[in-house]
């Protein structure tokens, strides 16, 4: 390059120096540019998946109805429409797991769906919606189910797409289930503002309404249950002697349609529980339906519990559906098999009868146990009497210490004394001058002679045969004498081992309203949530007929919170295992045994304020 030529760019890039900046209005300030650039711009990583996806891409993961916990323990969604497609899956022998989801978060806009495995990681597969779901099951199981080509196949299904579906819809979102079932499971979950809950109650009520006047220009409640009354009939007959519908050799997308109702209504603890029973009456009334759901599904409950502080808290919990392929008859897995392989008789009888499960009415079936409930040698019952003698002399001197000079006498009641197992106690333990009520709805007490036993004859003593929890009650009215609210308000009152038969909101309220404000105590007792996860009260007939009546679970924690929320304060919690001392001791008989290890019963004393 030319002298001349670095001269002019040297003359050039003097002069670019020498202008001053450009002035613009998108120009930012040199003040604020300084003060940004001692934030300098940070690019953080990108957030984990949360803890609850599935981390493992070679799983199947069905989305459904049900809570984070359900989800974990993989168990029954709460939804027909999901517990159909879930057990279809298992009838199919294709591991999946679930998750918790809701229709907006669904493709199609409702659940379920599927989402497969993908052999990448990196990638998704696309989601299957449940239109598409048998055909992918047939696709993907090592033996696919052939759906029977029964001509009446299309004609019983629509029975539960129509007819009891809309009895389903009517009783779940329209009648009194709505705050036990339809609130707790798809309203309380989405939503902590109560103006959101109440829209979404809202909505579903409306969607609920507008579904069943496509078919009537009135919702007539009468009519829908005796519809559905028919179509269970129908289904019960179409089944008659055989295992699976249609006469198959597996369950099919039939029998898991079938089971995604009869499952869920005759699931006791569904929610909070059932406080209008008619649709779940009519499948209770179904022998065959109702055997056909246990053949499809079973509770147990795996693993040991784990004691932390006051509470148990379950490891592991398998809640899942059956597995649909049995040993076969006469083989060395068989039940009915002795040693030498042949039918073991007495097995075979044994295990026919322990299908046979009659379920009635809480009221009906403590009437029909009453004769022998005294002397049946109940595990539980003798666990409720060693722990209640131990609680009674200082429960009984916590409510002296809090009568006032002006109290003239002390009121106890035993709300749902039954037999009067505990109002006897409570007779031999007071001092001074006592009144003792006792309430149930079918009072079947000795109460009278066992307090002349006692020698004591300054207590007056009333048996009431009364509705003790007329909300609950109200669908198998008792015809009682009295509500027993009608009560003057008492200084104390007992429960022991009646709570399990009602829902929480409605016992505490009800104790709540018996006891003086400020200073009325409550001892209740109840069956332990680790026991009520596996069994539910209930008894052998002199047919062999298990009976049992309306039963919920209820963990400890949940107790204290509703006690809580109902104006009461906690003063004293106990829980009971059963050990092996107590066999040798004989507090249980040798049925308590297979309860050794098992927290079996809670009782806790709390005070109104």
């Amino acid at each position: 390059m030319s002298r001349s030529s670095r001269s002019n760019v040297t003359a050039t890039s003097s002069r670019q120096q020498q202008q001053p900046p450009s002035s613009s209005i998108f120009s930012v300030p040199a003040p604020i540019k300084q003060l940004f650039d001692q934030f300098p711009l940070l690019t953080y990583p990108v957030n984990e998946f949360p803890q609850r996806v599935p981390q493992h891409g070679n799983a199947h993961v069905l989305y459904v109805f049900t809570t984070d916990q359900g989800a974990l323990q993989g168990a029954p969604s709460y939804n027909p429409a999901c517990l159909k497609w879930q057990a279809y899956l298992k009838f199919s022998k294709i591991p999946f797991r679930i998750a918790s989801a809701n229709n907006h978060a669904s493709p199609s806009g409702s659940l379920p769906f599927l989402i497969a495995s993908s052999p990448e990681a990196s990638k998704q597969a696309p989601p299957i919606p449940s239109s598409k779901l048998q055909r992918w099951a047939m696709n993907n199981s090592d033996k696919a189910i052939e759906e029977p080509g029964d001509l009446r196949y299309e004609a019983y299904l629509s029975l539960l797409d129509h007819r009891i579906r809309r009895a389903w819809l009517y009783t779940i979102y329209l009648s009194s289930n709505t705050a036990t079932i339809a609130e707790p499971l798809y309203i309380l979950p989405t939503s902590r503002n109560p103006f959101v809950r109440l829209s979404i109650a809202r909505d579903l009520r409306a969607a609920a309404e507008a579904e069943l006047l496509k078919y009537s220009t009135v919702i007539n409640e009468e009519t829908l249950f005796n519809q559905a009354d028919e179509a269970f009939a129908a289904l019960d007959k179409l089944l008659g002697g055989d295992e699976w519908f249609f006469g198959a050799q597996r369950p099919g997308l039939f029998d898991a349609s079938v089971f995604a109702y009869t499952h869920l209504l005759l699931d006791e603890g569904l929610g909070r529980g059932w406080v209008d029973g008619r649709l779940r009456d009519r499948v209770m009334g179904k022998r065959g339906l109702v055997e056909h759901r246990e053949r499809c599904c079973y509770r147990e409950g795996k693993g040991k519990k784990e004691r932390k502080g006051n509470m148990t808290q379950p490891t592991f919990i398998d809640t899942s559906l059956v597995d649909v392929d049995p040993p076969p008859v006469g083989s060395k897995d068989d039940p009915t098999t002795n040693a030498n392989g042949n039918k073991n008789s007495t097995a075979k009888q044994k295990q026919k009868q322990e299908k046979i499960v009659q379920h009635l009415s809480t009221q009906a079936t403590y009437d029909a146990w009453a004769k022998v409930y005294d002397c049946d040698g109940n595990m539980l019952q003798a666990i409720d009497d060693d722990e209640t003698n131990k609680l009674l002399p200082w429960f009984l001197g916590a409510v002296q210490s809090s009568m006032l000079e002006a109290d003239k006498e002390l009121r106890i009641v035993d709300i749902g004394c039954g037999t009067g197992r505990n109002t006897a106690k409570l007779v031999g333990h007071c001092w001074g001058k006592e009144g003792v009520a006792g309430g149930d709805a079918e009072v079947r007490v000795e109460v009278p002679g066992k307090m002349r036993q006692t020698g004591r004859r300054n207590i007056s003593l009333r048996l009431e045969h009364c509705d003790c929890f007329p909300t609950f009650s109200a669908s198998s009215p008792s015809n009682p004498e009295f509500h027993i609210t009608s009560l003057p308000p008492s200084n104390a009152l007992i429960s022991t081992l009646v709570v399990e038969h009602v829902p929480l909101p409605l016992f505490f309220a009800t104790i709540a309203s018996l006891l003086l404000p400020r200073r009325g105590l409550a001892l209740v007792t109840n069956m332990h949530a680790d026991m009520a996860s596996r069994s539910q009260a209930g008894f052998v007939n002199s047919d062999g007929v298990k009976v049992r009546g309306t039963s919920f679970v209820h963990t400890l924690d949940d107790m204290l919170g509703h006690a809580r929320d109902a104006g009461f304060e906690v003063l004293d919690v106990r829980e009971r295992e059963v050990q092996e001392e107590d066999l040798e001791r004989g507090v249980v008989g040798e049925r308590g045994r297979k309860w050794v290890g098992v927290w079996v019963w809670m009782g806790f004393v709390i005070r109104r304020v």
